[in-house]
């Protein structure tokens, strides 16, 4: 959200920045820091404070969730199909109360599968996110017995550690842009 990307260019257009300031990362809307505190929508606003600035034993809200396997009716999942506004950009917005901006980049925005490789111990379950690695491995082959052998509407939600990114070296394939069936 602080580099120079597609969504931060769509974003300054409309006013809107964020700023790395220590630990937290901070909105700019019309030139000012948004404090969270004083928004009328404090549902929304609590969310993007502690996703944004994280607090109270919450970890900034980095992450970028996926699947563990890649399939060719990856958009037909109920997760995909809704998808249309990164999650932490959502609730900003909407603490904002501007959900047009929201339609907006909905209206243009394009699907990218990327896969990648990562070691087991860095995967984190959505369903079970404090899984010891002992528990993650049996847990990963059970998840690749049932896909493979019986289920493949079975395909976890997985996401790197919160303090890990992919790295370009660990980027197998980019299909781009995904087929937006959406």
């Amino acid at each position: 959200m602080t580099q120079n990307t597609e969504i931060s260019k769509f974003l300054k257009n409309k006013q809107i920045e964020f700023v790395q300031n220590e630990s937290k990362l901070l909105m700019k809307y019309n030139g000012s820091v948004v404090i969270w505190d004083d928004c009328r929508s404090n549902l929304y606003a609590s969310v993007a404070k502690s996703k944004l600035e994280g607090g109270l034993g919450i970890v900034q809200d980095k992450c970028v969730n996926g699947f563990l396997f890649n399939e060719d009716k990856l958009h037909e999942r109920p997760e995909v199909r809704n998808l249309g506004v990164p999650e932490i950009l959502q609730q900003t917005l909407l603490a904002l109360n501007r959900k047009d901006i929201c339609k907006e980049w909905m209206a243009q925005k394009r699907l990218f599968v990327i896969i990648f490789k990562a070691k087991v111990d860095d995967l984190v379950f959505d369903d079970a996110s404090r899984l010891s690695d002992k528990a993650k491995k049996i847990k990963l082959i059970n998840s690749c017995i049932n896909y493979l052998m019986h289920d493949r509407k079975n395909n976890p939600v997985i996401r790197l550690k919160d303090d890990l990114s992919v790295v370009a070296d660990d980027i197998v394939k980019v299909i781009n842009p995904y087929i937006n069936k959406c």
